[in-house]
């Protein structure tokens, strides 16, 4: 499952421990889930208070080398196909839409966002027919909020 953090980026020990504890918050709220291991580049995961934080709650940590993104094939994958869902829905937007300003770059946060949160809901044959979600939660979904979802960039009106 792939996870959207909506906190800017920081380069400071401190941030990135409270975002490391509202990430664990919110797994925990979603699925009862703990956090058992980390495993990062050398970065600012590598600092004092991370690792104390990682040791203190017993979680295990592993580093990455250098440029070694082909340690994590899985996640970069994933970021691959969500990149080119998000850039496909501005592409289409803009091709139909574009007088309405449906192609400004300002709109690519909220695509990259609508593209994640199709890839955690929409079942996947490599997960036996269920999606991230479900497989995350361990609970079985109806897949109505699927039913609900309208293609993005395209014009909607509240009545």
């Amino acid at each position: 499952m792939l996870v959207r953090v909506q906190n800017q980026v920081s380069l400071r020990a401190g941030e990135t421990v409270m975002g490391k504890a509202a990430f664990e918050d919110w797994i925990w709220n979603l699925a009862g889930v703990l956090a058992k291991q980390y495993h990062s580049d050398n970065g600012i995961f590598a600092s004092e208070m991370f690792r104390r934080d990682c040791i203190d709650k017993q979680q295990r940590q592993t580093f990455s080398g250098v440029g070694a993104k082909h340690q994590n094939s899985r996640a970069e994958r994933t970021i691959q196909t969500i990149s080119y869902w998000a850039r496909t829905m501005m592409v289409h937007t803009s091709l139909h839409w574009a007088s309405d300003g449906a192609d400004d770059i300002q709109l690519w946060a909220i695509a990259v966002s609508h593209a994640v949160w199709l890839y955690n809901h929409l079942p996947s044959k490599h997960l036996g027919w269920k999606s991230p979600l479900e497989v995350f939660t361990k609970t079985k979904s109806d897949h109505r909020d699927l039913l609900r979802t309208h293609v993005w960039g395209c014009p909607a009106f509240v009545l």
